[in-house]
């Protein structure tokens, strides 16, 4: 039964125009307190907004674990990281590795209760995108222009307004500053055989230049944040691709997340040598745990596996209920009331909600990503293309391309 609801296109269609809808009326209602209740008392708009984007956010969550059934296996380094969690401001140093790092985030933080409060970095393209990117202006996340002499004027000013919050946030902070991608690999190994830095099996080389500056700015005014290293990885013997498209299809997938906490005070910060050293070696260790989790299928650490929460799914359900039972109202009325003018202006206004859904979905996926770190340095302020063609690419490395491949042939997803 549940599998022939999975192979639903039409059940899906309805679960992300539901998701649309509901996100249009979260939108206004965030936006009219932004105008008016922010503007008197910014503390109770943050309480307020707390809520409303959680209600959006949670949505997904609960396609993620209750449509397609997905689960998340948490690791804990130490009983400090596992007992500190949730408890402070925290920096989560994330990878762009798959297309569902910052989802298995949202999964994470909904487990521990704090998902209302998940922040992120994000170029500034993305808060026009409908629904998703307009309540990321009324969060206040912080959007990048990725030109450095704008960032680093606007910084400061940012991370000052979400260190502000009361409660604790996440902020998000993906240091390679772009989706991976294997010709973007090439392009970071080149980039490190250049300059003599790390050259990684499993990721990009992280940017260093805006991390150094925010964890300068944090570390002096909010010494109590804490940083969390952060590492998601599937299992090689994966049945589905990890895309979104997986998830909407109601494809099961199982990631294995590790979390380890580093006191922002480890940071040396005396010079942007010293933080850039600290981020590489970093990254060197995320290797090690990939390499790791490839021989045992597992983190090292304290497992915490936490069963999928109630709420998430009422809530969807709610807000599925109360859409559905209204768009067949209204769309019974329009049909019925025999004016062509507005058939076809209700048509079209669904034609263009279903292509903003398709948007919102394709915008997940790795090709759609920025074509930032396409590109190698050669010098301080040069750059120029690499050719992935004529890259040569480290033996050791794995990425999703195999596991890509093996499941195209398979064709185990395009049937459905």
């Amino acid at each position: 039964m549940l599998d022939q609801l999975h192979k639903s296109k039409t059940l899906r269609v309805l679960f992300m125009l539901s998701f649309f809808i509901s996100g249009l009326i979260i939108n206004f209602v965030q936006f009219s307190l932004y105008i008016t209740v922010r503007y008197f008392d910014r503390k109770l708009y943050r309480r307020l907004n707390y809520y409303l984007v959680y209600t959006m956010s949670s949505q997904i969550v609960a396609i993620s674990e209750w449509w397609s059934g997905s689960r998340l296996r948490m690791f804990f380094a130490d009983e400090d990281s596992l007992r500190s969690h949730g408890k402070h401001h925290v920096l989560y140093v994330m990878n762009h590795r798959y297309e569902l790092d910052w989802l298995y985030a949202w999964m994470v933080l909904d487990k521990f209760e704090i998902l209302g409060n998940a922040k992120s970095f994000a170029k500034k393209s993305l808060r026009w995108l409908p629904i998703i990117g307009w309540n990321w202006v009324l969060d206040e996340f912080i959007f990048l222009d990725r030109d450095w002499k704008k960032d680093q004027q606007n910084l400061p000013k940012a991370l000052d307004q979400l260190m502000a919050y009361e409660s604790p946030i996440s902020l998000l902070l993906f240091s390679e500053g772009t989706r991976f991608t294997e010709s973007k690999y090439e392009a970071s190994l080149e980039f490190a055989k250049q300059r003599g830095l790390p050259q990684l099996k499993y990721h990009l080389l992280p940017r260093t230049k805006g991390f150094a500056f925010c964890i300068r700015h944090i570390k002096k005014h909010y010494p109590d944040t804490v940083i969390y290293d952060i590492q998601l990885r599937f299992s090689d013997n994966a049945k589905h691709l990890p895309t979104f498209t997986s998830i909407v299809k109601g494809k099961q997938l199982v990631g294995d997340f590790y979390l380890r906490k580093v006191p922002i005070s480890q940071v040396p910060t005396d010079s942007e040598d010293d933080i850039s050293n600290f981020l590489y070696d970093f990254y060197q260790k995320k290797d090690n745990l990939m390499d790791y989790h490839k021989e045992n299928d597992k983190f090292p650490g304290i497992l915490v596996d936490k069963p999928r929460r109630i709420v998430p799914l009422i809530n969807w359900m709610s807000w599925f209920a109360v859409v559905m039972i209204s768009l067949t109202y209204i769309l019974f009325n329009v049909f019925t009331s025999g004016n062509l003018y507005l058939i076809i202006t209700t048509t079209v206004i669904f034609a263009i909600a279903l292509g903003s859904v398709y948007v919102m979905i394709g915008s997940t996926k790795i090709q759609k990503g920025s074509k930032y770190g396409n590109k190698v340095k050669s010098g301080d302020d040069n750059h120029k293309d690499v050719d992935s063609k004529n890259s040569t690419q480290n033996n050791n490395f794995v990425d999703n391309s195999s596991l890509r491949q093996r499941l195209n042939t398979s064709g185990d997803d395009s049937k459905n």
